[in-house]
């Protein structure tokens, strides 16, 4: 039986920070900075080793395979310069999440380690996430899937999503071998995940255990209108 890890969403108040001349950056910008710097760039990162590891001299699908770590790269030092500037990550071509998933399942997929499958559940009246939403929720996606292709040995990867009036529903599950929760209670990345979920309100849970696989639970509550 899987092991179940659960943290609720807490609201955290920041004090106003008084500006003069160059200030340095606030403590919990800091924080958050280093947060987008591990959950957006290192993903990319771990997928540019998987495809070196990848090359072999002697076949024909060295220029394809470079050309892809190629572009994988210059997509990570994008996302270190925006962050360098403190610019906003959602540009308004990148809002669409069900676009974002897919177009970074496709990547992921064509590694060739696992394959994700993508299902979006149309009930009830369809529900338009804000910004804050498709950033935490795709960094979260972005963050579960590293963690899948480091550690889990898996073969499928499913993901599922709703949202409509009654809340928010993301899954991530896959068939790996999974692991103790109580070992991995500490790690930099789940912090980041349970962070995430703090600035959404919103419910995070994990199950797993050895020889199970593992299965990340998202959860919004219904907004106040």
């Amino acid at each position: 039986m899987k092991n179940s890890l659960l943290t609720n969403g807490q609201h955290h108040q920041h004090g106003i920070v008084q500006k003069k001349r160059q200030a340095p950056l606030p403590a919990h910008e800091s924080s958050k900075l280093g947060q987008e710097l591990h959950d957006g760039v290192n993903p990319l990162l771990s997928a540019a080793l998987l495809y070196l590891h990848m090359i072999n001299p002697i076949t024909k699908r060295d220029k394809k395979i470079k050309e892809t770590v190629l572009t994988i790269l210059l997509e990570a030092s994008g996302y270190i310069r925006n962050l360098a500037a403190n610019l906003v990550f959602l540009d308004e071509r990148e809002k669409d999440f069900r676009a974002l998933v897919e177009r970074y399942a496709e990547r992921i997929n064509k590694i060739g380690l696992f394959s994700i499958n993508i299902d979006f559940e149309k009930t009830g009246q369809p529900l338009q996430l804000t910004d804050d939403e498709v950033l935490n929720l795709y960094r979260i996606i972005q963050e579960q899937i590293n963690n899948i292709i480091k550690y889990s040995k898996a073969k499928k990867v499913n993901i599922t999503f709703k949202a409509n009036a009654e809340g928010i529903y993301l899954k991530i599950e896959d068939d790996g071998i999974g692991f103790d929760i109580g070992d991995k209670s500490d790690g930099i990345g789940l912090y980041n995940m349970k962070k995430r979920m703090e600035e959404l309100h919103g419910i995070l849970t994990i199950e797993s255990s050895p020889g199970n696989g593992c299965i990340v639970y998202i959860c919004l509550p219904p907004r106040l209108v």
